[in-house]
């Protein structure tokens, strides 16, 4: 029989090539190992080497792909007791650990490829990296990149009008919060090595500071790994339903749409969180707001239900006027609730048309502007939800029944 250290240092070798020479950093294979030994010595030898960090186990019980690490490992006591419980009944996969890796890979002062290197280095390759939003203004702000983002989820693709040092091909992102609860970008070391190193060098440069306080949305993350087709509904769906919603119930009642026109088949571009936290595009974004909404509101919709449009002096009164009007003869308690968002957007709409404002940026306008739009919401929320009280519209059966404002994480 073989001495023991001897086996172990050849398996050792054996799990440390196959990972350091595998395109994916794959784990080896249990039932591809070709060590001169008997099963009840190379059992102990992997038994030793988990004992003394130098490989990890892992098992389909663990993870549903383990022949990569998706999400990192099980306890070294879990680990053993699968291989005690199964020997070698059970395939599994061996990987040299982190501790080893970072002992045998020295790279350079700045890696050339620091995504890669940290897949090397045996970190998970689906753990959630964190970056700083303005990451994104490149490739949002250059045709020569095909930009994709709606509703948390994006994904960014380079054209042949691109040389390969500006090379990416980032199939996903999504957003998270970092411990201040400012919005932050989120990808993952398997979809980011896909870039070239010039790309990579950048994007690590951008990660956010402590990342362990960071979180990403629980949703999107059960959606790219364990599944699941259910994703939350962003505020921006929403606030285009209960627009739906409202002109449904107002039809069944007064035989009059309130809004000119609905948006759930065709979203309008930038109706989604803003792509960078400047002010120029977060006014941008309340100008898009006010349009879809306040200009929205049809003054025909007023002369249906017979609602004096025209002041003591003859002078036309606006929607928002109308619309006060009618909510303090009909709900006056709610008023303020439903109509104060709105004058709020129309209010900073005015802004730019009166004073020359410098641009800036400032990563609370993504928050700033994700507030602003959850107000909105819920105005147009509590307004149809006034309306079902209407004798007609006690058995209308809306379109969309559960409209939420979901909040990130």
């Amino acid at each position: 029989m073989r001495n023991l250290e001897d086996v172990k240092h050849e398996l050792l070798e054996a799990v440390f090539d196959y990972f350091n020479e595998s395109s994916d950093c794959n784990g080896h294979a249990s039932y591809n190992l070709n060590i001169n030994a008997e099963d009840d010595c190379l059992l102990a030898a992997i038994e030793d080497l988990i004992n003394e960090d130098k490989i990890s186990l892992l098992a389909s019980e663990h993870d549903m792909n383990p022949h990569i690490i998706r999400f990192g490992f099980a306890p070294k006591g879990e680990q053993i007791k699968y291989l005690q419980e199964n020997l070698f009944k059970k395939s599994f996969c061996l990987y040299p650990s982190s501790e080893y890796l970072k002992e045998r890979i020295k790279p350079n002062l700045i890696p050339k490829y620091p995504f890669k290197y940290m897949m090397q280095t045996g970190m998970p390759q689906f753990k959630a990296c964190y970056f700083e939003w303005g990451v994104l203004y490149k490739y949002f702000s250059d045709p020569r990149y095909k930009f994709q983002f709606s509703d948390y989820i994006g994904r960014i693709e380079s054209t042949d009008e691109v040389n390969k040092e500006s090379f990416i091909n980032l199939r996903t992102f999504g957003i998270g919060i970092d411990g201040f609860g400012n919005r932050v970008v989120v990808a993952f070391p398997r979809d980011l090595i896909h870039m070239s190193s010039a790309c990579q060098i950048e994007w690590h440069s951008k990660m956010v500071p402590n990342q362990e306080q960071c979180l990403i949305l629980e949703s999107y993350q059960e959606n790219l790994f364990e599944s699941s087709w259910a994703f939350p509904q962003t505020v921006y769906m929403s606030l285009i339903q209960e627009m739906v919603n409202i002109n449904q119930l107002t039809n069944e009642i007064w035989g009059a749409s309130f809004f000119r026109e609905e948006f759930d088949n065709n979203k309008p571009v930038g109706f989604d969180m803003i792509y960078i936290p400047t002010y120029k595009v977060y006014m941008d974004y309340v100008l898009l707001l006010e349009i879809m909404v306040i200009s929205n509101i049809k003054d025909s919709f007023f002369d249906a239900i017979n609602w004096p449009r025209c002041d003591s002096n003859g002078k036309i009164k606006g929607s928002l006027l109308c619309l006060k009007e009618f909510l303090q003869r009909i709900k006056p308690d709610m008023e303020d609730e439903i109509t104060s968002p709105l004058r709020e957007v129309r209010k900073l709409r005015q802004i730019p048309a009166h004073k020359i404002e410098d641009n800036n940026y400032d990563i609370r306008y993504l928050n700033q502007q994700h507030e602003l739009t959850a107000k909105v919401f819920h105005s147009l929320n509590t307004f149809r939800r006034i309306l079902q009280t209407h004798p007609k519209a006690q058995n209308v059966d809306i379109v969309y029944k559960q409209t939420e404002c979901y909040i990130v994480p």
